[in-house]
């Protein structure tokens, strides 16, 4: 790259993303959250599933119904990269229904959907 692109490129990286020059790309990449289907699914009272992420930073996992309200927080912490933890839903005293699982991760946001059966 020549100089002056060089040049632009790093004060664009300082007046938008507030980067040194000698900060990378990779420095600026959310981190991506990834999560495992659920298992069993459809369920009876319990259900189980992986997240993991590729960067350290907070993760969240909720569970919402079908009306958009949050009725469980499965994980809110600081993950490291890589690192994956095995959740556990307990359903036990919510109705049946379809329900969504959603993982987030910086802005990047995982989710699945899965159904509650007595």
């Amino acid at each position: 790259m020549p100089n002056s692109y060089r040049l632009i490129f790093s004060l664009l990286l300082l007046l938008v993303f507030g980067l040194a020059p000698e900060q990378t790309y990779a420095q600026v990449t959310p981190p991506v959250v990834k999560m495992q289907a659920a298992s069993p699914n459809p369920f009876g009272n319990e259900t189980q599933f992986a997240v993991s992420t590729d960067q350290t930073g907070m993760v969240t996992v909720e569970v919402y119904n079908v009306l958009g309200q949050r009725v469980r927080t499965l994980l809110s912490e600081r993950m490291d990269a890589r690192e994956s933890k095995v959740l556990r839903l307990d359903a036990s005293n919510l109705p049946a229904g379809l329900y969504v699982i959603r993982a987030q991760a910086g802005g990047q946001v995982a989710s699945q959907m899965v159904t509650l059966s007595r």
